[in-house]
């Protein structure tokens, strides 16, 4: 997740979501905002005794390639522990 270190919660099993909304200013610039919750825990561990860690953000995207639909753009996230910044390039899915 955005806004959280990676490897700093680890166990056996875990469970995530996250949600991200983007609006589109003009053609080429967009606002993004997001935020999730998620959990890790051990086997044998109970689920409900582990505590959920929340992270919420924002950023900015430009079109940079109309016809493959690249976008580029900066996020900043704050999760429990410190602020994070992202460069991201692309998307993992296609809208």
């Amino acid at each position: 997740m955005r806004g959280i270190p990676a490897m700093r919660y680890q166990g056996d099993d875990m469970a995530l979501v996250e949600i991200e909304a983007r609006y589109d200013l003009t053609p080429r610039w967009s606002l993004i905002g997001f935020t999730g919750t998620g959990k890790a825990f051990d086997e044998g561990d109970s689920f409900s005794d582990a505590k959920y860690q929340n992270v919420v953000g924002g950023g900015f995207r430009y079109l940079v390639a109309r016809q493959l639909n690249m976008r580029a753009g900066v996020d900043v996230a704050k999760g429990p522990e410190e602020w994070a910044y992202y460069i991201t390039v692309g998307h993992a899915w296609q809208l």
